[in-house]
């Protein structure tokens, strides 16, 4: 389907998308519970990060998909129990932290 917007494009937050037609907005609702579901159940957010990423970084993408603050100390200590993670030295990189991490196994 082509109109007069048809080559306008935006980026929305998820949360306060503006009127979507037809049936797009059960369809973005449908995909927004399916990865809030995933991400609860499996790490698949390392998927959206770069190789090497701050916990700060990884607890954005969680509390992006699912909306809410996280408890920053619970946080770490969940996925540090999970043995996913490696220490990295990012000495160099323009990160405030001097420590970050990497995931252990690429393929999760």
């Amino acid at each position: 389907m082509s109109g007069d917007n048809a080559l306008e494009c935006e980026w929305f937050d998820v949360n306060n998308v503006p009127p979507l037609m037809f049936d797009h907005a059960d369809i973005l609702k449908s995909g927004l519970d399916y990865l809030r579901y995933k991400v609860r159940h499996e790490p698949i957010g390392f998927s959206l990060l770069p190789e090497k990423f701050t916990f700060l970084e990884l607890q954005g993408i969680y509390e992006s998909i699912l909306n809410k603050s996280l408890d920053k100390p619970d946080f770490r200590r969940k996925f540090q129990k999970m043995n996913l993670l490696g220490s990295v030295d990012l000495c160099g990189l323009k990160f405030v932290q001097t420590r970050g991490y990497l995931i252990a196994a690429r393929g999760l």
